[in-house]
């Protein structure tokens, strides 16, 4: 499945989805344009009605689940700076199984010497899994810092490296 980078900010209110992936309970805002925020979320939420939920969050929570059906484009709504676009379109460009540095993030954007303003970008991430700044990892080894801990970041990394979680390609568009 195809994920799509969509430089926008909202339009119209988005719906709230909770609903539990393979990793724990997330929280989703979505309209039917696209996804604007994926997190992860309090191990006691309730899950919400998915009936009627906007078609690019079913997209998302199928390909999260791993039973994606649909080969539509999941477009991912951001409303952020020229850099930090560049930074998490980079991130969509690490092959799942895989991990980079900081340093080679901030390389592969053309700002070398930008490491630290790169790994606030990831830091800044507002499309958790989708956007896989769980690839990102410190050069001096580790796992590194993660929103939701580290041993969510071990798990997430583990799960790619044994094809558990789905694979999805990325061309990045700037609508």
């Amino acid at each position: 499945m195809m994920i799509n980078l969509i430089r926008a900010a909202a339009t119209e209110s988005p719906a709230e989805v909770r609903f539990i992936s393979p990793f724990g309970p997330m929280r989703m805002l979505a309209t039917e344009k696209g996804i604007s925020a994926l997190e992860f979320i309090d191990r006691g939420a309730t899950p919400s009605d998915l009936r009627g939920i906007p078609r690019p969050a079913r997209r998302a929570i199928d390909l999260i689940c791993g039973h994606p059906v649909s080969q539509e484009p999941i477009n991912l709504l951001l409303n952020c700076s020229d850099f930090q676009f560049s930074v998490l379109a980079a991130l969509l460009r690490i092959p799942r199984g895989q991990t980079a540095t900081y340093s080679q993030v901030a390389a592969a954007i053309g700002h070398p010497s930008a490491v630290r303003a790169a790994a606030s970008a990831i830091a800044r991430n507002p499309i958790a899994l989708l956007i896989p700044c769980h690839r990102v990892v410190p050069a001096t080894g580790g796992t590194g810092n993660y929103r939701w801990g580290p041993d969510l970041k071990r798990a997430l990394l583990r799960a790619e490296q044994f094809r558990t979680l789905p694979e999805h390609s990325a061309p990045e568009s700037d609508s």
